[in-house]
């Protein structure tokens, strides 16, 4: 599986901690010890963009690799995005269609600072390794993002069109939505 980093840029109405901990198989849990989830959940996320930069970068114990980078920005109305999973696939057919099945990368986790039902929207960045087999190098594909919030409510899937950096992590990703 191709590893991916993921950072976030917060946009918080509240602070409290929250303890959370990834359990490995992408699950979230609440690791706080005191079983309350708070009053919010049930809406799912909505991405409302995502924007592809390609670029050089470390892989693992691999330096600089090319990579493609993902700016997501997504909002949820219920606040519950203090923890959240993002997933990324892909398609060789550019039709507006990504199924979220079948990637080479797994999904992506983290925690925010925000508190239970206050973190209302986020900017993520999620880069992933472009190792040059699959996917290849300098080539468009059609990539699907899926947001899950700390409630463990998917978002719908959000689908682009980008190009896959050269080797040396240069080109144009020709960013363009392609089903929502």
């Amino acid at each position: 599986m191709i590893r991916l980093a993921l950072w976030a840029t917060l946009m918080l109405v509240g602070c409290k901690d929250k303890a959370e901990e990834d359990t490995g198989e992408g699950e979230l849990i609440d690791a706080s010890g005191d079983g309350d989830d708070g009053e919010c959940g049930g809406t799912p996320s909505v991405i409302t963009s995502v924007t592809c930069t390609p670029t050089i970068g470390d892989v693992g114990d691999q330096l600089d690799q090319p990579i493609l980078r993902f700016d997501v920005v997504a909002t949820d109305e219920d606040g519950d995005l203090d923890a959240y999973r993002l997933s990324l696939y892909l398609d060789e057919t550019i039709d507006g269609v990504v199924l979220p099945e079948g990637s080479p990368y797994g999904p992506s986790t983290g925690t925010t600072d925000g508190g239970e039902c206050t973190t209302t929207e986020v900017n993520l960045g999620l880069r992933a390794g472009i190792p040059g087999t699959f996917p290849a190098l300098e080539t468009r594909y059609e990539w699907g993002l899926v947001l899950t919030d700390a409630g463990g409510v998917d978002s719908a899937i959000y689908t682009v069109a980008c190009t896959t950096p050269d080797a040396s992590g240069m080109g144009d990703p020709m960013t363009e939505p392609t089903g929502g």
